[in-house]
């Protein structure tokens, strides 16, 4: 809920900053197609407390890297309104390597979504709403020794999704059909359903968790309409 009043209160402050009457028509195109690719990469160094040895009294870090987007398409609607569909892909990779008593680890995650997207189109802003129809996460982490022995291996999948997605945007126009911008993203997604796989040592299960959570996220995002 923090993040959602944060998106609320920057939003508040967007629309005081840059709406004015002349934000009921469109600069950029028209009614007709409309594309937008939002995206921004991810850099994790993060350090865990917990991981502290005589070996390693500072502990090691999990470092990676990974990317967000955000792919809609959709149609405007006298040059104002806009009804289409958004694809999010979310993919980040990261890797601790062992040390003494401190396992390694390595992580992937992948999450997509695919939702309605209803929104507002002025002259240069724009506020998008994602209504998620399927979606589903994976994570994966494998845990290792210092010899390179595989201790834990499991395989996390959420399914059933719900939630939504806002973006507040502002471009600025490069070309009459194309412009480019800073958007900031409110996301919350929360799954249902989620199953766990343990390769090193099975069985299956299903967990009764609900997996899931919110982000706010600043992006860059590109606008076509033709």
């Amino acid at each position: 809920m923090r993040n959602l009043r944060h998106f609320c209160t920057i939003l508040g402050i967007f629309f005081v900053l840059y709406y004015t009457p002349a934000t009921a028509q469109s600069t950029v195109g028209g009614t007709g197609i409309y594309f937008e690719e939002t995206f921004f990469p991810e850099f994790v160094d993060k350090f865990d407390p917990t991981l502290i040895d005589a070996a390693n009294p500072n502990g090691p870090n999990d470092t990676g890297l990974g990317f967000n987007t955000n792919t809609t398409l959709g149609y405007a609607i006298v040059n104002t309104w806009l009804i289409g569909f958004t694809y999010s892909y979310k993919s980040i990779s990261t890797e601790r390597s062992a040390s003494g008593t401190i396992e390694g680890l390595k992580t992937d995650l992948t999450e997509t979504k695919l939702g309605a997207t209803v929104g507002w189109l002025g002259t240069n802003a724009r506020l998008l709403a994602t209504f998620f129809l399927s979606g589903n996460k994976k994570y994966h982490e494998k845990y290792f020794d210092s010899t390179g022995a595989i201790t834990t291996d499991r395989t996390y999948t959420n399914k059933k999704i719900s939630g939504f997605q806002l973006t507040a945007g502002y471009s600025f126009n490069v070309f009459s059909s194309f412009s480019i911008g800073p958007s900031l993203v409110y996301t919350i997604a929360n799954y249902a359903k989620q199953t766990m796989v343990n390769s090193v040592a099975p069985p299956y299960s299903n967990l009764a968790t609900k997996a899931g959570g919110s982000e706010l996220k600043p992006m860059i995002s590109m606008l076509f309409r033709w």
